[in-house]
C-alpha cells in the first residue's frame, strides 16, 4: 500500500511504501509511466518506511520513523 504519492519532475510519480506494503520491499518506488509500473528507487534510503513524500522546487524528499531525506543527484541523502 502507498503511504504517499507525489508527481516529481517530467511527470515521474513517487510512492513511498509503508507497513504492510504489497510489494516485497519498503520504502520508495518511481513510475515513469504514469503509474503502469512501479520500481524501487531507494538508492541512499534502504528499505525504510516511507511515510510522507514532498516534491517541491525540483526537490523531492521522503520521511519517515528513521528522519528525512532528500533525493539529490539520483541518491537519497539524510537531512
Amino acid at each position: 500500500n502507498f503511504s504517499a504519492l507525489v508527481f516529481g519532475p517530467g511527470g515521474t510519480l513517487y510512492a513511498g511504501t509503508g507497513f504492510r506494503s504489497d510489494f516485497d520491499s519498503f520504502g520508495v518506488f518511481r513510475s515513469t509511466d504514469g503509474g503502469g509500473s512501479w520500481s524501487p528507487f531507494n538508492d541512499g534510503l534502504g528499505t525504510r518506511w516511507v511515510q510522507a513524500v514532498v516534491a517541491g522546487d525540483g526537490s523531492i524528499f521522503a520521511a519517515g520513523a528513521e528522519g528525512v531525506f532528500a533525493l539529490t543527484n539520483g541518491n537519497w541523502q539524510a537531512r
